[in-house]
């Protein structure tokens, strides 16, 4: 934000969507000759500045393809963000999948520890100092998780965020985001079953076929045989066998795209 030096120093400036107001606006360069030749933005919403550099000390950042001074002058393509930006971030999905399962003799039968590869994306939001958003974007983060379930031959694992995990934090410091997420995650064991109604409670653990309504007494029918009365209906449905709930503070830092 202040001037680096020597005879020039290239600047960029922005203004608001209307025009009517400067959004943010920096020098760039070091102690020496330094100036710019060409402005974009592109569909995002991101600045960009190149120009030409005398400078030895001109300002690089971690990652920089160059990051030290080539001698005599170098060309010079930034990103600009500007002074005062903030970030804002929301859960925008958690997913999980199953790695495996090991069997707890000393719990009641059927019940394993089952390894969980946990998958949370999260929607940022760049801010500019006006208030002004000016990039969006997503990242996931995995981690692998451990939860007791009772989960028996034919279950499948399935995982939620509840309405009570949230961001706590973001935290912008030289183009690293420090994000910390409180996760309160719902582990289920679910079965596929199948029911015929209007049984009552009938729960088919193979096959579900349509069977005949049953016969009236004394009509010497058996399952199977078509009685012309109609036919029951077959629905498939997922049980679910145990859940497990548990919560947890998450913390992850990306580098901004």
């Amino acid at each position: 934000p202040t001037y680096g030096g020597g005879l020039r120093d290239a600047y960029v400036a922005r203004l608001d969507p209307g025009g009517s107001s400067l959004d943010y606006s920096s020098y760039l360069g070091g102690s020496d000759y330094d100036y710019g030749t060409a402005v974009a933005v592109d569909a995002a919403g991101r600045t960009y500045l190149a120009g030409v550099t005398y400078s030895s000390d001109f300002p690089a950042t971690p990652g920089a393809v160059q990051p030290v001074f080539g001698g005599a002058t170098d060309a010079f393509v930034v990103e600009v963000l500007p002074a005062g930006t903030r970030a804002t971030a929301e859960i925008r999905q958690v997913s999980c999948a199953e790695m495996g399962r090991t069997p707890l003799p000393d719990r009641p039968p059927g019940t394993f520890s089952v390894k969980l590869l946990v998958t949370v994306t999260l929607a940022y939001t760049l801010v500019g100092p006006t208030g002004v958003p000016f990039e969006t974007f997503e990242s996931s983060y995995t981690f692998v998780k451990t939860v007791q379930l009772r989960a028996p031959e034919g279950t499948t694992i399935r995982c939620e965020a509840l309405p009570s995990s949230a961001v706590v934090s973001v935290l912008l410091v030289d183009r690293q985001l420090y994000t910390a997420v409180s996760l309160c995650l719902s582990s289920e064991a679910v079965a596929a079953v199948r029911l015929l109604l209007p049984a009552p409670g009938a729960c088919v653990a193979g096959e579900c076929r349509c069977a005949p309504c049953p016969p009236t007494a004394g009509s010497g029918q058996t399952e199977g045989e078509d009685s012309g009365a109609g036919e029951v209906v077959c629905v498939a449905t997922t049980l679910v066998v145990d859940a497990c709930v548990q919560s947890e503070l998450l913390e992850f830092a990306v580098t901004l795209p």
